[in-house]
């Protein structure tokens, strides 16, 4: 009679443990640390290069990113968008930063690239800059300068018809090597 009993009770035992430890694991996923399917609003921008070239990514809108390519040996800064409808590249925007940054068609260049986020506040309409600046900085001279990419966010609605050329916009500049504010 025993030998009947104990298979029941091992059985009735384990069922009883396992909803134990599966109340346990809903609990610890319950807390609004971790919400499973939920988004968390994290953007990553990343960048990468070396002495002739450098690449980043940037945010342009809430829908778009940006591919932003530093030439290091002719000062050639590009944006380039690929389209939300077709996956082309579509938007090119373009500036030359060697004049901005006090610079000649010198071999002694040494250009670096980051983006960071940013949101400009007091633009109306229909075209404001985008959600990145891209800064561009020689490590030989100093000297730094800052840059947006105007927008249209039409264009972005548009990006399936033809291809969208512009011109990437100096916002600021100044040399780290100077002890006063600029």
């Amino acid at each position: 009679m025993f030998k009947r009993i104990y298979p029941a009770i091992a059985i009735f035992l384990g069922i009883i443990f396992g909803a134990f430890c599966t109340l346990l694991t809903i609990r610890a996923f319950d807390g609004d640390s971790v919400k499973i399917g939920t988004p968390i609003g994290v953007h990553a921008a990343t960048s990468a290069g070396n002495d002739g070239f450098s690449v980043a990514t940037g945010q342009i809108d809430e829908n778009v990113e940006g591919l932003f390519l530093l030439d290091g040996l002719t000062g050639d800064l590009t944006c380039n968008i690929v389209s939300v409808f077709n996956g082309k590249f579509f938007a090119r925007m373009h500036r030359n930063v060697l004049n901005d940054l006090n610079l000649d068609n010198d071999k002694n260049t040494r250009l670096l690239m980051v983006t960071g986020a940013w949101s400009f506040r007091s633009q109306s309409g229909q075209m404001r800059p985008s959600d990145s600046l891209i800064y561009v900085v020689d490590s030989s001279s100093g000297n730094y300068a800052a840059y947006a990419v105007p927008w249209n966010k039409l264009v972005s609605n548009k990006g399936r018809q033809g291809t969208h050329l512009g011109k990437i916009e100096l916002l600021d500049k100044g040399t780290s090597r100077d002890s006063k504010a600029n």
